[in-house]
C-alpha cells in the first residue's frame, strides 16, 4: 500500500526539521570551536571534550544515514531552501520578541522609574531598527 500525499509531507515534515535541529546543532558545535570569544550577555561554552565531539559527530552522521534512508525508502524530493529566507525569517522571529519587549510591559515586573523610559525606547528602537536591516538586506551583487 503506498502513503498519501498528506501521509508522504508528514514525513518529509520530520525529516526536514530533524535536518534542520542537527544542523543547528552542528553550527553551534562547530561556531564554539571557532570562536571562543565571550558573547554579548551569553558566552556559548564549547565544553565536550575530544571523546564527546567524536561521538557528536558519529551520531550527526549516523542521523543524516538514516534520514537518507527515510527519503531513499519513501521517494522524498529534494528540496532546496534558500538562506536568504531563512535569515529573514528567524529575524522576523527577533523582531516579535524585540517588539513586545515595549518600556510598559517592564510594569508586569512591578514599580519601574519613568526616567529610564527615554533611554529604554532608544535603545529598543536602535536595535529594532537594526533587525529590520538585516531583514531588509539585499544579497543581490551590485
Amino acid at each position: 500500500m503506498n502513503l498519501s500525499e498528506s501521509q508522504t509531507r508528514s514525513i518529509q515534515s520530520t525529516v526536514h526539521v530533524v535536518e534542520e535541529k542537527l544542523r543547528d546543532m552542528e553550527a553551534l558545535v562547530y561556531f564554539t570551536l571557532q570562536h571562543r570569544e565571550k558573547g554579548v550577555q551569553v558566552t556559548l561554552e564549547h565544553d565536550f571534550t575530544s571523546k564527546e565531539l567524536q561521538m557528536f559527530q558519529q551520531r550527526a552522521r549516523e542521523i543524516k544515514e538514516v534520514l537518507s534512508r527515510i527519503v531513499q525508502t519513501y521517494g522524498l524530493e529534494q528540496e532546496s531552501v534558500s538562506l536568504k529566507h531563512l535569515i529573514s525569517t528567524k529575524a522576523a522571529f527577533i523582531w516579535e520578541d524585540v517588539s513586545g519587549a515595549g518600556f510598559d510591559r517592564l510594569k508586569g515586573h512591578g514599580d519601574i522609574d519613568e526616567s529610564l523610559r527615554g533611554e529604554y525606547e532608544t535603545l529598543l528602537n536602535d536595535l529594532t531598527q537594526s533587525v529590520d536591516g538585516i531583514m531588509n538586506i539585499s544579497f543581490k551583487a551590485k
